[in-house]
């Protein structure tokens, strides 16, 4: 038998995999920070000009790295302890991205298609 439920049960997906791959995201934006940091702070060791700007406005950055971090152990630990049975439907989430990369890897969807945002929405930036 074909119907609304056949479909739904194929557009889900096991929610522990949907916090492990959120998790997985905000380590990476993690380590994005943290380099960001140090190229920060080869930068201002290198020209003595940009050291006048308020540089401990910069620590904000190690805020939010750490925020990043404790968000991804948050979500893991949640991952781990989430029932086996339960689903979401991470496609239909992962359309609401507009940065298709990130839509794609979330969507959990075998069929990228379906879950990449529609073109010229994607919000990527390339500047180089």
């Amino acid at each position: 038998m074909t119907g609304q439920g056949d479909k739904e049960a194929q557009a889900t997906v096991a929610a522990d995999q949907v916090l492990s791959s959120v998790s997985n995201e905000l380590r990476v934006l993690t380590d994005m920070t943290e380099q960001l940091q140090f190229d920060i702070s080869e930068l201002l060791k290198e020209n003595s000009n940009i050291r006048s700007l308020r540089v401990y406005q910069l620590q904000n950055l190690d805020h939010i790295t750490q925020v990043l971090a404790s968000l991804a152990s948050f979500m893991e630990a949640i991952a781990v302890g989430v029932p086996g049975d339960w689903s979401v439907d991470a496609a239909n989430a992962a359309r609401k991205i507009p940065l298709a990369d990130l839509s794609s890897r979330l969507s959990h969807n075998a069929d990228e298609d379906d879950a990449a945002p529609r073109e010229g929405t994607s919000g990527d930036v390339a500047l180089f």
